[in-house]
């Protein structure tokens, strides 16, 4: 087990290609999502340091528990979902994680820019309350319940949404009841023919 501190955190974001000015937002997201712990597992599946549940990319699915594979698929899981895909965002948690002026660190080089003064007050500030899986696992099990669902409804609702805008104004509703109202019919049909059915 490695544990990273915000400024590693700030680190891996960067090296994955993400953005400076969104690396201490991704960075308080894992702490609260890991405590900064690269081997977190929830037992829904979702794995690392910022608790990818199904890779963006599925070949890196069974390389999760990689600091710099798991920084990647959050990249993804940005570009792809935004923010929103952690619910520890979305809930606020994060915030009491969340630092200014920490500068990213490499890491895996222990000593360098990751242990300077910076580095450790701001790790040992976040992970003497996260990392010790008092207050990370409970965000992480909520993220872990809620993401899969919400993740369902989003893509129901683009599918939805993308049904609708084949049509005129007006008229998706029009399919909508129609497929309703055939799917009710074959269901009627199924019940009445069934061997004994009373008609």
């Amino acid at each position: 087990m490695t544990t990273y501190t915000y400024a590693q955190l700030e680190g891996l974001w960067e090296q994955a290609g993400g953005s400076k000015a969104l690396a201490p937002v991704m960075a308080a997201i894992a702490m609260a999502e890991s405590g900064g712990n690269s081997d977190a597992y929830n037992q829904s599946g979702a794995s690392g340091l910022w608790q990818i549940l199904g890779a963006v990319n599925p070949s890196d699915q069974g390389h999760l528990f990689n600091p710099q594979v798991n920084a990647r698929e959050a990249l993804l899981k940005y570009q792809t979902q935004g923010l929103g895909a952690w619910v520890t965002y979305t809930d606020g948690a994060y915030k009491q994680y969340l630092k200014d002026n920490v500068g990213a660190s490499v890491p895996g080089t222990a000593g360098d820019r990751g242990s300077n003064a910076t580095g450790t007050a701001t790790g040992s500030a976040t992970t003497g309350q996260g990392s010790g899986k008092d207050a990370g696992p409970s965000a992480s099990d909520l993220s872990s319940l809620i993401a899969p669902l919400r993740n369902l409804l989003h893509a129901v609702a683009t599918v939805i949404d993308y049904s609708f805008s084949m049509f005129e104004p007006g008229q998706g509703f029009r399919v909508l009841f129609g497929a309703g109202a055939a799917i009710l019919a074959f269901l009627s049909y199924k019940v009445l023919a069934r061997p004994g059915a009373a008609i």
